[in-house]
This record gives C-alpha cells, structure tokens and sequence, in this order.
C-alpha cells in the first residue's frame, strides 16, 4: 500500500512539473529554465540565443570558425545611418546633380615623370615638377582611364602627405570622375590595404563622394573587399566615421531625403 502510494505522488509530480522528473528532457521547458544548476539547461538556452542572434542579424560573411559573428558589410552600416537622418544613400551617376558638381573633363596626358615621382611617393620631386609646369609637367592631367593623379594617389593607398600636396597645394581637384564614373574615394575604398587617413580627408574634403554613384551604380563603399569589412567596421567604431559623415552630408542641399 505503501509502495503505492509513492509511485502516484511520482506520476503526479511529473505531470505537474515538480522536480521529479527522471531526466532533463523529461523536465518542462519553464522548468528547466528556472533551474540554473542543470548544465543542460545553461547549453541549451547559450544555443537558443546564438540561433536567434544568427536569425536576426543579415549574414554577409563568416569566418571558418562556427563561433564567429556574422558582419554586415560597411556599406550597410552606412545606409542604415543616413536613412536614420533622412538623408539619400545614393545619387544616381546620369543625374543633374552629379553633372553640375564635377569638373570637367582634361584630355591632356600624365607625364610619365609625374607618374614615376607619384608610384614612388616622392613628395620632393613632385613639389619640383610642379615648379616646372612650363616643361609640360600639367599636374591636372589625366591617364587613359580618365584618372587624374588624386584618383592614382587613393588607389595605391599612398601617404596622406602626398594626397594633401595634390589637393591643397597643387589644387588637383577632388570632384573628379574617370571615365567610369568613379572617384577618388571610389578607388580609395576599393584597395585591400585602405588607408583610413586618405579616407578620412576625403570625406572631409568632399563627404559627397561618399553617395555618388559610378556609371555600374555602384557608390564607393559598395566596392570594400569582403575580406576587410571587419577592419572598415573597427575604422567606424573608432573614429566615429558615419556621425561625421551624416552631419557634413546634412549640410548640402538635395540629399534630404524628407
């Protein structure tokens, strides 16, 4: 009778959930979640979360190892920022806008002494060429893809030094296209070893560039190489790149986007 007795008072504190239960599996789910001690419970609700953070969060790329976390890509981060403040992501590259805000185009030549004095980063003779313009050295030159020599400096990663000559001593104009619709930041930000220095006095110098689109509707930070998304996102972090952004972009007019 006594043996009876205990095997209901077992039955029914199973079926009511009490701590009877044989195993962690036979335990209800709120059960198992008030009971901390169970190293099944701890593993199973540590699964839970990183299923719901993988659910949640868009995955662009991974690691091999399966205990990274996804990362969207910096130009996501970017566009979530400027449609936060009502301001466009983009500017088509056939529009008005973009027709009236750059220069126009230079037929003439880079001199191969320039190009030499350039790859080299050799800021002395550069400063000496440019005190020799009357020896055909035309500082505003193009190459035969329509890049001038901000366009070269952004896309070999070269010292800020050199960007700043070209731009604030020599007066080579930022606001340029090549002859596919890219810039200098879209060449700034296409290289596998980005120099966030350059990048930084760009978007100071001309933030605009950073929502004008190429002739493939590409704005810069579309064409980041996958494999330096995480050193772009720790480059935002850091220097505080999208606030600033956002407030010189909020500054021009016909980029509100109300």
């Amino acid at each position: 009778m006594i043996a009876m007795n205990i095997t209901v008072k077992k039955r029914n504190a199973r079926d009511i959930g009490v701590g009877c239960c044989t195993s962690q599996e036979d335990m209800p789910l709120k059960q198992r979640r008030l009971n901390p001690k169970s190293p099944s419970s701890s593993t199973s609700s540590i699964s839970s979360v990183k299923a719901f953070r993988f659910m949640m969060i868009p995955r662009m790329i991974t690691s091999s190892q399966e205990s990274s976390i996804p990362v969207l890509s910096p130009c996501t981060y970017m566009s979530i920022a400027l449609k936060n403040k009502k301001i466009k992501t983009r500017v088509d590259s056939f529009s008005l806008e973009q027709a009236l805000y750059f220069e126009p185009y230079q037929e003439a030549e880079i001199h191969v002494d320039l190009l030499k004095a350039l790859r080299g980063a050799d800021l002395e003779k550069l400063r000496t060429l440019k005190d020799e313009k009357e020896k055909n050295y035309d500082l505003d030159a193009r190459n035969q893809f329509g890049e001038n020599l901000v366009h070269l400096a952004c896309r070999m990663a070269l010292s800020l030094d050199v960007l700043k000559f070209l731009v604030e001593e020599t007066k080579i104009p930022v606001n340029v296209r090549d002859r596919f619709g890219r810039t200098p930041l879209h060449n700034a930000c296409m290289s596998a070893l980005p120099n966030f220095d350059n990048i930084d006095f760009l978007i100071k110098t001309a933030p605009k560039l950073a929502v004008f689109e190429d002739d493939k509707n590409k704005i810069p930070f579309e064409l980041i190489p996958q494999r330096v998304f995480e050193r772009w996102i720790r480059y935002f972090s850091e220097m505080n790149v999208l606030k600033k952004l956002t407030t010189e972009l909020a500054k021009h007019e016909g980029l509100s986007n109300k």
